[in-house]
């Protein structure tokens, strides 16, 4: 169905007051944003498929380089050549490097190191991350808050409750009392709504077995768009089914503020969406020079250029891995290197 019917429209001579103004925007935007959340998913599914593709063997050659790394500083761990000191380092090298690469014998070496490297250093990475969602946030965490700060949702939970106990315990002030009260005037008119298209269309009073899927299918959108607040949906619901009971020229300017309250929330939504797409596509390419959405929309052809740059570059880390690799065969190497190393911000890999 088209969003045009949803545009409230006036004579030339007529103006529009400014509830019906920020309607006709708020579904413009709405329209324009579903197309564009639309287009993103569908370009972001092509282009993880496009990188799957081609990228599936330089990926898995960096694998195989990096792993063979890995077990030869894991060998390091248990050797005796090495001293109580340069282990630590070796634990804590490990540890960070093996960190979020997503295959499984690296997570396993990853699990084993975080361990040892717990054990052996009296400050973990944990704790410093712990310090440092304290500070952002201004909350402080202890020992019964049960988290794990190596798990980012365990941690995203444990803010997410701290704020959800804190605006509990706030004191309402006049303006959230005001709040509340839209909220419940914003219940009645989508309710109003709600009702009418169900009662239209409640199944139950449908004896033909055709007629009546339809109808609870209907039902079923309906139900669903009340829930979801989602007004646009159930305006569109009420003019295409019911076409002659909403002239929305005439409705009062009261209930589109409402409307119009639910209609910037979805378009806030959208955006959000759009956001988080543009995060997901830039997170593929991590060296796509422009924003992955930007790229959708001007220069599509530049995603194929990058998935070739990016596979190249992978292909020159890989060699560069193998090289190290076959560097610090000779022990002498390694504890050349581990001389310099920091362990508290110094990385190989």
């Amino acid at each position: 169905m088209s969003t045009d019917i949803l545009i409230i429209n006036h004579a030339p001579t007529e103006k529009l007051s400014k509830a019906q103004k920020a309607f006709n925007s708020n579904i413009k935007k709405i329209k324009s944003f579903t197309e564009r959340v639309e287009r993103g998913k569908e370009f972001l599914k092509a282009t993880q498929i496009k990188i799957a593709q081609k990228m599936a063997e330089p990926k898995q050659e960096i694998i195989g380089a990096l792993l063979d790394k890995f077990r030869l500083f894991e060998a390091y761990y248990d050797d005796s050549f090495f001293n109580k000191k340069e282990k630590e380092k070796i634990a804590d090298l490990i540890y960070n490097e093996t960190n979020h690469i997503g295959h499984p014998e690296i997570e396993a070496i990853h699990d084993k190191f975080k361990t040892l490297s717990d054990n052996d250093n009296n400050t973990t990475h944990a704790d410093a991350y712990k310090q440092m969602v304290e500070n952002m946030t201004g909350f402080s965490f202890d020992d019964n808050d049960d988290i794990d700060f190596d798990d980012p949702e365990s941690v995203e939970e444990a803010i997410r409750e701290k704020f959800e106990a804190q605006e509990a315990n706030r004191k309402k002030t006049k303006r959230d009392l005001k709040m509340d009260e839209e909220e419940v005037n914003i219940g009645k008119v989508l309710k109003t709504i709600y009702k009418e298209l169900v009662m239209a269309f409640h199944p139950d009073k449908e004896l033909d077995e055709t007629q009546k899927l339809k109808k609870t299918e209907i039902t079923k959108q309906v139900t669903i768009a009340f829930k979801n607040k989602d007004v646009f949906k159930l305006l569109s619901l009420k003019i295409e089914l019911l076409s002659s009971s909403l002239d929305l020229k005439s409705t009062a300017d009261t209930d589109l503020k409402y409307y119009n309250k639910l209609l910037s929330q979805q378009v806030f939504g959208l955006e959000s969406q759009l956001y988080a797409l543009g995060q997901q596509g830039n997170s593929l390419l991590p060296r796509l020079q422009y924003d992955f959405m930007f790229v959708m929309e001007n220069a599509p052809e530049l995603i194929e250029k990058e998935i070739k740059k990016e596979s190249n570059l992978i292909k020159q880390q890989t060699k560069q891995i193998a090289k190290e690799t076959q560097l610090f065969k000779d022990k002498k190497e390694v504890r050349r290197f581990l001389k310099t190393y920091d362990m508290d911000g110094m990385f190989l890999f």
